[in-house]
């Protein structure tokens, strides 16, 4: 009766560590899953706040006169959230995502590099301006979309780590392609 009860005892015992182990299990994909949320959250909202900037930027240097104090300070906060969250979402990158991570600190520096420039031609006149600024802002802010675009899609095929649910998968995808149509018409 005593190795009957002792058998039932160990028996229970493995079932409970198997039970615990599971739990581990879960509890690390489901972290994993709400880490690669987070940064594929922060990437779409750099996008969102970038859109701005980069659209009205490229229409103020194509075609308009110096723009307002008022417009300026809409697009300095604009530029305020996007480098946010685009720090945020660099800061948050597992090892696997680096190369991709490498990819849109490339294309952001190129970006805020342009911007003093950009800032610049504002307060001219449209004939005053640098005729090739125009491009090379919409390159570069192209290049930013892009890299945003290729993380988003490099965060939802991260390899044997996690189970990324196929709706999941679907959702980051439409995201990284719904970046390309984001401000679709002023770039002319």
């Amino acid at each position: 009766m005593m190795s009957l009860v002792g058998l039932l005892v160990v028996v229970a015992l493995l079932f409970a560590a198997n039970d615990l182990r599971q739990s581990q299990v879960s509890y690390h994909r489901a972290t994993l899953l709400a880490e690669r949320n987070q940064i594929a959250d922060s990437c779409m909202q750099a996008a969102k706040k970038f859109a701005f900037e980069r659209g009205r930027s490229n229409v103020v240097l194509r075609s308009q006169g110096p723009i307002s104090p008022e417009n300026r300070r809409f697009i300095e906060e604009k530029r305020t959230a996007t480098d946010k969250y685009i720090f945020d979402t660099l800061g948050r990158l597992p090892d696997e995502s680096r190369k991709a991570g490498d990819e849109l600190r490339r294309a952001w520096n190129v970006v805020k590099t342009l911007r003093p420039d950009v800032d610049h031609d504002f307060a001219l006149s449209p004939a005053e301006r640098d005729p090739a600024l125009p491009g090379l802002w919409m390159a570069a802010a192209n290049d930013l979309v892009a890299g945003l675009e290729a993380l988003l899609v490099t965060i939802s095929d991260l390899p044997g780590n996690i189970e990324v649910s196929f709706d999941r998968l679907i959702r980051l995808r439409v995201l990284s392609v719904q970046l390309r149509n984001l401000v679709g018409s002023e770039s002319i």
